[in-house]
């Protein structure tokens, strides 16, 4: 959600957008595998395809003889994600087509990409990324993977996603080259060395969705990209679910029907009413909800104070889709016993 506030001053910002960077590396597991990325690619593309809007169409064209490469599953499924999100986002009330592709590629002595993207010649396992969106400038495109740079109005969001994925790209030796013109969407290239090791099975070490029970979800975040992603998450693992852009409107049905549901995530920063509001006014209404409460910002509130609050699981963006299952299977148990 909303990594900016909207007024906020330099040097607040850029000291907030260093710890959730730092906070980022530190996650970095040093454990890799070799795995078979078209088994990511494809696990990540069934998630979207049950979330798609109705404008726009899908196109995959996934290889599954490119072989291996070496890094960690769960932080390949998110570069997907993470892409594919902003290519939806990019392509926005208009519609149009993703495209995700995934193929072998040798780059050669003197191939342009060597000083574009910072490869060394070799076999390479490229994860192409395309949408028919609004595209960028080329100084945006220059900056585009730049933490503190932000294309989104001030409350959307900063696109710390791109950064992210910029990030573990270049943990596992890889490389990212971007192609766009306004008008034209968008193109991004993902290279990453392909391994000759005996790859591991994607399935265990994917992660793992809590038991989809009967539980009813409440999601709220003012980012159609966030919620989309939701979407795709809780649609693929069987959960019932409703999705809120806004505080007012979810506690408007909070008010309604204040049993229809058994868990609240939301997050913090919102126009109109914060996250953590919310949170206090559906407690007056219910005060056994369990709530999870995410935020990019450690200065607006530290996990002592949501839980001196009666938040139950606080979460720091960016987080793995990993950390939400693991938060929800917190909550989800907390409410059987």
């Amino acid at each position: 959600s909303s990594y900016m506030r909207k007024i906020i001053q330099g040097a607040l910002r850029a000291k907030d957008m260093t710890s959730q960077l730092l906070s980022f590396s530190q996650q970095l597991p040093s454990k890799k595998y070799a795995f078979r990325p078209h088994l990511v690619v494809k696990e990540a593309l069934a998630l979207l395809q049950t979330s798609l809007p109705d404008n726009v169409g899908m196109e995959a064209d996934v290889s599954q003889d490119c072989g291996s490469i070496l890094a960690e599953p769960t932080q390949y499924y998110q570069v997907v994600m993470n892409l594919c999100a902003n290519a939806l986002q990019a392509m926005g009330a208009t519609g149009g087509v993703l495209r995700v592709s995934l193929k072998r590629e040798t780059i050669g002595e003197g191939d342009s990409r060597i000083s574009d993207a910072g490869l060394v010649p070799g076999d390479y396992i490229v994860l192409g990324v395309c949408d028919t969106g609004c595209g960028m400038e080329s100084g945006i495109v220059e900056r585009i993977f730049d933490p503190y740079f932000t294309t989104k109005e001030a409350g959307k969001g900063s696109g710390l996603g791109l950064s992210v994925v910029h990030g573990i790209v270049k943990t596992y030796r890889g490389g990212i080259t971007v192609q766009s013109e306004p008008g034209k969407g968008a193109s991004f290239s993902v290279y990453l060395p392909r391994v000759v090791d005996e790859p591991v099975k994607v399935k265990e070490v994917l992660p793992v969705a809590p038991l989809p029970g009967l539980e009813r979800i409440v999601v709220v975040d003012d980012e159609t990209m966030i919620t989309s992603l939701f979407q795709a998450v809780l649609n693929r693992f069987g959960y019932q679910y409703v999705i809120f852009n806004n505080g007012n409107e979810a506690l408007d049905f909070i008010t309604r029907q204040p049993e229809a549901f058994d868990l609240l995530i939301t997050d913090m920063t919102m126009p109109q009413m914060n996250g953590l509001d919310l949170s206090l006014k559906a407690r007056a209404i219910r005060p056994d909800l369990p709530i999870i409460l995410c935020t990019g910002y450690s200065e607006l509130i530290t996990e002592e104070q949501a839980q001196e609050l009666g938040i139950n699981v606080f979460l720091m963006k960016p987080f793995s889709i990993e950390d939400l299952f693991s938060a929800m299977r917190k909550v989800l148990a907390e409410i059987e016993s």
